[in-house]
């Protein structure tokens, strides 16, 4: 009997897992996870899919975000609210991860409190950001670094997140031999 009753806990302990995990096996969205938190964006005037995104915020306040939009392309955001840069200015930077390889990439101030790096895939960066431990920006005017664990997770998670938006969004399509 007391068998039985093992095997029934863990029959409903693998359904509840199964159940919060979504029928694909992918990790629901949103998300929190660690650190981490992520969910979907959508449109300001309307519910269209135009991102899916994860962050962490650090002690000193600096939010650190991973994004993927519906264009398909990966974004780096830091924004922290007592920061004071001039918006529109871009930062030419070397980013190094786990202290190798020195990667020269550019970032823009989008606003006085956020910079953003666009297009990771194209330099390379999202798979260093993926397999590292720690990134360090630098340039002039602009020395920061920033742990990274958990991050190879939520990348993860932004890839499920943006496959299902993609799959939902295609229409339906109908065989002819059903009409």
């Amino acid at each position: 009997m007391a068998m039985c009753y093992g095997l029934f806990l863990a029959a409903v302990f693998v359904g509840l897992l199964h159940s919060i995990t979504g029928a694909s096996g992918a990790p629901m969205i949103p998300f929190v996870d660690g650190r981490w938190h992520g969910d979907i964006a959508t449109g300001p005037n309307n519910t269209n899919f135009e991102e899916c995104w994860a962050s962490t915020t650090f002690d000193d306040g600096t939010t650190f975000a991973i994004t993927k939009r519906k264009d398909g392309k990966w974004y780096l955001q830091f924004s922290n609210p007592g920061w004071r840069l001039p918006p529109l200015r871009r930062y030419t930077m070397v980013a190094l991860i786990d202290f190798y390889p020195r990667l020269r990439i550019t970032a823009e101030a989008k606003t006085q409190v956020l910079l953003e790096i666009a297009d990771l895939d194209h330099i390379s960066l999202l798979r260093l950001i993926e397999n590292g431990h720690r990134i360090d920006l630098s340039s002039d005017s602009f020395n920061e670094k920033f742990e990274l664990e958990g991050s190879a997770k939520v990348i993860e998670r932004i890839r499920n997140c943006f496959s299902d938006q993609s799959v939902a969004a295609k229409p339906a399509t109908h065989n002819s031999s059903e009409h």
